[in-house]
């Protein structure tokens, strides 16, 4: 029998701590369709989740701190990691 919880306001923690930026695109796009508008929603359907991840494979694998990045290479490398388009649906 599981032990009554010590708090009473205690939240379940997610199991995956990364942000699926996929995921965060594709709802907040659709939130823009059904109507919905804010500067957050704009803000996230407007970003495109390959580059974020481009980016940030980046930044992982050289360490800011310890990299100097000129910003017109790093923007060309992240326009080639995120080239890409969509298959069409079968």
């Amino acid at each position: 029998m599981p032990r009554d919880p010590q708090r009473k306001n205690r939240l379940p923690k997610p199991a995956n701590a990364a942000t699926d930026e996929g995921a965060v695109f594709e709802i907040a796009y659709l939130i823009r369709r059904l109507g919905f508008k804010s500067d957050e929603i704009i803000n996230l359907s407007g970003q495109s989740p390959n580059r974020l991840i481009a980016i940030q494979i980046l930044l992982y694998a050289r360490k800011s701190d310890r990299f100097n990045y000129n910003r017109l290479i790093l923007d060309s490398l992240v326009d080639i990691i995120s080239f890409g388009k969509a298959k069409d649906a079968l």
